[in-house]
């Protein structure tokens, strides 16, 4: 599972344990509603959606329906989300995507919208592939007019 390491004091650890992981995002969905400041990722004096969009979507660079956190939804969340389905008491890491009501249909439809996700890749800036290129012509030029 991918979780993003925090400084000390990052905001969006809720739990303290110094990664931000699915822990994280049943501790935000248990204070939706809040006005508890310490939830409210995105400062507009709320917990709310989109302060779970905020989590998901900005830290976390994934999207719902990715139960183990690796930056795409795909048969291995299926599979988690398969094995805890009609349970209670789960959370985000047991196929909970909305959380609401435990594993239920909710989270299969949720993970079956966003099916096929992949984090985006990291793309060079131009000027890195220009530094490339250059840097593997040179050699061959410099042997050249030896």
């Amino acid at each position: 599972m991918r979780a993003v390491e925090p400084t000390p004091q990052r905001a969006d650890d809720f739990d303290g344990d110094h990664d931000v992981d699915a822990d994280d995002i049943d501790l935000l969905y248990a204070n939706l509603g809040t006005v508890d400041d310490a939830y409210d990722l995105n400062e507009d004096d709320a917990v709310d959606a989109n302060d779970m969009d905020e989590l998901v979507y900005g830290v976390l660079a994934t999207t719902y329906g990715d139960a183990n956190l690796d930056g795409m939804v795909d048969d291995v969340d299926f599979e988690i989300w398969n094995a805890n389905r009609f349970q209670d008491d789960t959370g985000w890491a047991l196929g909970n995507f909305d959380g609401r009501h435990g594993t239920d249909v909710s989270d299969f439809n949720i993970w079956n919208h966003n099916r096929g996700f992949a984090a985006p890749l990291a793309v060079p800036e131009p000027s890195t592939v220009l530094l490339l290129g250059a840097a593997l012509v040179f050699p061959y030029i410099r042997r050249r007019f030896r």
